[in-house]
């Protein structure tokens, strides 16, 4: 979020008028794989659940569930669960992931997202183009804020 605060100041006053428009998202994306494993080691860390892993389900075989969950209509799933309130959203999500898995596309992001072009922000904002890609670190301070928060309680 840092990042994101001092590319809008890098680009507000830049010595030249900036481009109507800007993609400011990470210039260096990293895999959901990557991110997610060292997501599943900071949680191990931070709440002492000793050298096994963490189960890793494929994003499908997880939306089937919360969709099956989310038919039952049981109301302690409903609250539970949050991610029953953004069903269809997760929905779309697996039907482009689906498109684009049986097309061979590699040409967009998850979800069917396009891949941004960042090298008119990077050439305007110093700190966007310093960005080093999300890693361990970064999990663990986004694992131990959502442990302080309650988010594992």
């Amino acid at each position: 979020m840092d990042a994101v605060a001092k590319a809008i100041l890098d680009i507000a006053f830049a010595p030249e008028r900036p481009p109507i428009a800007l993609n400011l998202v990470h210039p260096r994306p990293v895999e959901w794989k990557s991110v997610i494993l060292d997501i599943s080691e900071a949680i191990k860390q931070e709440r002492s659940l000793g050298s096994g892993t963490l189960p890793l389900i494929p994003f499908q075989d997880w939306f089937s569930q919360l969709n099956l969950r989310a038919k039952d209509g049981n109301e302690i799933d409903i609250r539970n669960i949050p991610a029953i309130k953004l069903l269809e959203f997760f929905r779309g999500l697996a039907q482009a992931d689906t498109t684009i898995l049986h097309s061979g596309g590699k040409d967009s992001e998850s979800g069917g997202l396009p891949k941004f072009d960042t090298k008119k922000v990077q050439s305007i904002s110093p700190t966007i183009n310093r960005l080093e890609p999300i890693g361990a670190k970064d999990a663990e301070r986004w694992v131990r804020y959502w442990n302080t928060a309650g988010l594992f309680d």
